[in-house]
């Protein structure tokens, strides 16, 4: 299991921060990127991976819809991880790859209502009242398309997160099951052994 605080794959970072995996390798060789390396692989600090991703050139000088094929994008991605087999360790994985989506979405959508502003500056400064207004309604229309999206995102991805807890919780409560049975198969085993020279000894 990764440490805490440590658990973002190469892949996911390279999605999160839309840059390529060689990238990212040369991230962690720079220390960019911190990392750990636990059982083989690789593990990055979630905390610099969403640094790097609020940071993101192509994420600030994208549109709102640009931003929100991206999500799109992400969401497609978040669906080829629930097709896999799951286990205790996977279903944590995409857990936390769920977690974050959301927060990705959340920034997303802090970057692009600053860009809305920005753009609602530069119009009232550049054109008359009346164009201004038609502009501004336009961008506001967007804006409330954008938070609906985002909204449905969020509610998604916790439906998503809520299920894998679930399956989480369902395989830890069956291991503690197999636990206690095998428990009391050898307590009865033992009790047999103690028992039978006893009863074999009263029966001569």
């Amino acid at each position: 299991m990764p440490m805490q605080g440590f658990n973002v794959t190469r892949e996911v970072a390279s999605r999160l921060i839309g840059k390529s995996l060689r990238t990212i390798d040369r991230y962690l060789k720079s220390g960019k990127i911190r990392f750990i390396k636990v059982e083989g692989r690789t593990w990055l600090s979630r905390e610099d991976v969403l640094s790097l991703a609020k940071r993101s050139d192509y994420i600030t000088d994208t549109s709102v819809e640009k931003v929100m094929s991206a999500n799109i994008d992400s969401h497609s991605s978040a669906k080829v991880l629930t097709n896999e087999i799951p286990n205790e360790n996977s279903l944590e994985l995409i857990n936390s790859d769920l977690k974050l989506q959301l927060e990705k979405n959340k920034n997303l959508l802090g970057l692009a209502l600053k860009k809305i502003k920005s753009l609602k500056l530069e119009l009232s400064e550049s054109i008359n009242i009346k164009e201004h207004e038609t502009k501004i309604d336009l961008f506001q229309e967007n804006q409330k398309k954008y938070q609906s999206y985002i909204k449905k995102m969020d509610f998604h991805y916790k439906t998503k997160q809520r299920k894998y807890q679930s399956q989480i919780s369902t395989l830890n409560h069956k291991l503690d099951s197999e636990k206690l049975n095998k428990m009391v198969i050898a307590f009865i085993l033992g009790l047999i052994l103690i028992v039978q020279p006893l009863i074999l000894f009263l029966l001569k």
